[in-house]
């Protein structure tokens, strides 16, 4: 194997993006803070005791690791230009890791994904991921849907289409260098920060529509062999939606070479309630061209933001935060703890009688959020299309109460 919010006053290129990839955009900009302080101020890059002292064992033995110097040894001698490993690098795998797993074994995936940057000539750029994803877009227009961040749930979300991915076009070595960096880049857009590498990501699949000229088993093995079994990923939920027969083969044949816990989050077949289309409706709103335009600026956003914080982090003690025991925190302040119950409520259920019946709503739910049938589980994936849709609804709304008032200034006019 090769090595290998539209607000006013903003610049156009900080529009639509994430607050806290403007406000990493903004820091870029303005730097004269220590790098310590800097960093110790937010508390997305904050790491725990155990954590920091599992990073350092990991940067320690990928510092003295042969295949890692041969490999950099290598690039020099070719003249490649490949970003070296940084701290923020050794946490990602560390925080990620399962319980199980060794520091050989998260070096090995350090050396890995070093072979993929090799391989593909990777400079870990914002530049060259907003340019990669911008060609993917060209070539093949309509695969990727959206990368974005849900805050309710604190996940990042992928979503992309099966039925517009063409594996025929990547015979190309140069397209083939443009998807599977631009896939890098999307990855890199949805780790930002430690707390997004430990909340973990949801991948969302839309296969309606999709046939045998969509699946490349030998493609499908690439990808999974150079970038998803090594790149430091919590998965949090892996859904395929509206999966025809072709889907269900592409899930046999793929099954026996994606690892147990990446597997295990696999959902085939989900549906939203309540909405019966393609996903791809949902996102290519008001224009397809639109839609990618807005999303290549928050691609920006994320990359900029990642940058800054691989430039800031490092492994001391400076960074620890090591959170309460559940129930041991500081008190509430009044405002947060609310209202002091009064009557029935302050004085509990009477004795022998049974206390106040828990509301129906799952955890985390609101009113008219959609949820794929499969389950609950599913709620961090869904609240990224609910959000969607909501947008076009509130926009729905504003035009219909601008054209009652347009009438009713018309009718008192009159």
């Amino acid at each position: 194997m090769s090595t290998f919010e539209n607000e006013r006053g903003l610049p156009p290129a900080q529009r639509n993006m994430s607050a806290a990839a403007r406000a990493a955009a903004a820091d870029a900009l303005v730097n004269e803070e220590p790098r310590a302080k800097r960093v110790k101020s937010d508390p997305t890059m904050t790491i725990t005791s155990p954590e920091l002292d599992r990073s350092r064992q990991v940067a320690s033995a990928a510092v003295s690791n042969e295949k890692i110097a041969k490999l950099k040894q290598r690039q020099v001698m070719k003249g490649h230009k490949v970003s070296k490993l940084t701290d923020f690098d050794f946490a990602q795998q560390a925080i990620v890791a399962d319980s199980e797993d060794d520091i050989d074994a998260i070096v090995e995936r350090l050396y890995k994904l070093q072979c993929f940057r090799d391989e593909y000539q990777i400079l870990d750029t914002v530049e060259e991921g907003v340019a990669l994803i911008q060609k993917l877009m060209e070539i093949m227009p309509g695969y990727l849907l959206s990368v974005d961040f849900a805050p309710r749930y604190g996940s990042h979300i992928f979503v992309w289409d099966f039925a517009a991915f063409q594996p025929a076009t990547l015979q190309d070595p140069d397209k083939m260098r443009i998807f599977m960096g631009a896939l890098y880049y999307i990855f890199q857009c949805l780790s930002t920060n430690l707390k997004a590498a430990r909340a973990g990501v949801v991948i969302i699949t839309e296969c309606q529509g999709m046939t045998s000229e969509n699946f490349d088993f030998h493609i499908e093995q690439k990808m999974l062999s150079e970038l998803f079994c090594h790149y430091p990923f919590k998965y949090k939920e892996c859904l395929w939606l509206n999966t025809p027969v072709i889907a269900n083969i592409a899930y046999g044949l793929l099954k026996p070479l994606v690892n147990k816990s990446f597997l295990a989050t696999w959902r085939m077949g989900c549906k939203l309630d309540g909405y019966e289309g393609r996903v791809d409706s949902l996102f290519k709103q008001p224009t397809l061209a639109i839609a990618q335009e807005q999303l290549l600026k928050r691609v920006e956003g994320f990359l900029t933001e990642r940058a800054q914080n691989v430039r800031n982090f490092e492994l001391c003690e400076k960074m620890v935060y090591n959170p309460p025991p559940e129930g041991q925190g500081p008190p509430l302040p009044a405002a947060a703890r609310g209202p002091r119950p009064q009557g029935a409520a302050a004085r509990g259920p009477r004795p022998g009688m049974p206390g106040p019946r828990p509301p129906m709503a799952r955890p985390g739910m609101r009113p008219g959020m959609q949820m794929p049938r499969a389950g609950p589980r599913h709620a961090a994936a869904a609240s990224g299309i609910a959000q969607a849709r909501a947008a076009q609804l509130a926009r729905a709304a504003a035009r219909a109460a601008a054209a009652a008032a347009r009438a009713n200034a018309n009718a008192e006019g009159n």
